[in-house]
């Protein structure tokens, strides 16, 4: 996740270390427990910082610095109650993707990882087992969360070299047969020099692909933004479908009014049949769609393109993009009408109409779309070349 917001003076191992989030009391004991896993498992590192946001309940992520070589790496700890050999195979499947994707200096895989010693019950989550897996990659400068609102402020050829930076490293990752899963501005990492780094690449099953819409602690648990506001308790929010209307402004961490940037698609009914699921998994297609949303929050500055409930409106309203309440608000604030093209393309409903990250990298290279005399409500029509 991102490497933003400080929330801690540095410690190490021997002095208190920082609490993973700001909980209840019952999650405020899990903390404090986990903390003294890390402090145990690594002792030979000095935990500067604790860095926000972070994604689900479930992960956690620290800028570290060994004792010895003064090496600054971020590391991730991840709960799982996987077992040792499902384990093992996600290991071996985080070293494939360090060796296929080291051509591509834009995309940082994690390049050490470790088991913890031990195991131990998580509250709110019936008590189950979780052991936490500690995984270690280089430390980048910034996100493009934090970049997007830091002075000074990007300008549009700076925007656009992202752009052409991000759609470059997603097909090189694609041409592998790779998808990312969960891309997001957290996940967009940034030299000084705005140079682009895609982060967070984790090996299929390490995060559930389909989640119910009946259920939302999937999405809690390994997906919902934390560091900005969190959900208060887990086990309330299980219970809460997705888009719920909430009454009160404390009901609102709950219901998740986060941005969330998972692909349509990937929302599935509990009562359905998994016949349309079975053998799936991720596609190219999901992270276009993730893709299309990082871009509209790129030029938008900062405004998010969609939260849970959103997303939820439009998965339900139909293909109809001009029927949603602030969709087609937020893509006529784009000022680039290729880029409003293409975002338009990119959130289509329909995942077989997505185009390829290669192919709208050739489409943002020609000449500028021209709207003419159009009414603002008839700007996103020019999506419509983009088919």
């Amino acid at each position: 996740m991102g490497n933003t917001k400080s929330t801690t003076s540095q410690v190490t191992p021997s002095t208190s270390i920082p609490s993973l989030q700001t909980l209840n009391d019952k999650d405020k004991q899990s903390n404090e427990i986990l903390l003294t896993h890390i402090s145990r498992d690594l002792p030979h590192h000095i935990f500067e910082r604790k860095l926000t946001p972070t994604s689900g309940r479930f992960s956690s992520t620290y800028r570290i610095r060994h004792q010895d070589s003064g090496a600054v790496m971020l590391m991730k700890c991840l709960l799982t109650d996987m077992d040792a050999k499902k384990l093992e195979q996600q290991g071996a499947q985080l070293n494939m993707l360090l060796e296929s994707l080291k051509e591509c200096c834009q995309l940082a895989c994690y390049q050490a990882w470790s088991i913890g010693s031990s195991s131990f019950a998580v509250q709110n989550q019936s008590n189950r087992m979780y052991r936490p897996i500690y995984l270690v990659r280089p430390h980048t400068y910034s996100t493009l969360s934090n970049r997007i609102v830091t002075r000074p402020f990007l300008c549009n050829a700076e925007k656009m070299f992202i752009t052409h930076q991000i759609f470059t490293a997603v097909s090189f990752l694609h041409e592998k047969g790779i998808c990312h899963g969960h891309l997001t501005c957290e996940n967009i990492g940034l030299t000084s020099w705005n140079w682009v780094v895609i982060l967070d690449l984790l090996p299929n099953g390490a995060r559930p692909t389909f989640l119910e819409t009946s259920d939302s602690s999937d999405w809690i648990n390994y997906f919902q933004e934390r560091g900005r506001g969190h959900v208060e308790d887990a086990a309330y929010s299980s219970q809460v479908p997705f888009g719920a209307t909430v009454k009160n402004k404390a009901d609102a961490g709950s219901a998740g009014e986060k941005r969330c940037y998972i692909a349509p698609e990937r929302f599935i009914r509990k009562e359905g049949s998994n016949t349309d699921v079975v053998g799936g998994g991720l596609t190219s297609s999901m992270d276009i769609f993730s893709l299309g949303c990082i871009l509209m929050e790129l030029f938008l500055n900062g405004e998010p393109a969609m939260d849970l409930g959103d997303l939820m409106e439009y998965k339900n309203g139909g293909d109809d993009i001009s029927k949603h309440s602030s969709l087609p608000q937020k893509l006529n604030k784009i000022e680039s009408s290729n880029i409003r093209a293409c975002c338009r393309n990119m959130l289509h409903l329909n995942a077989e109409k997505r185009l390829s990250a290669a192919e709208y990298l050739s489409r943002l290279k020609s000449p500028p779309i021209q709207s003419g005399g159009q009414q603002p409500n008839d700007v996103i029509e020019c999506g419509e070349s983009m088919k």
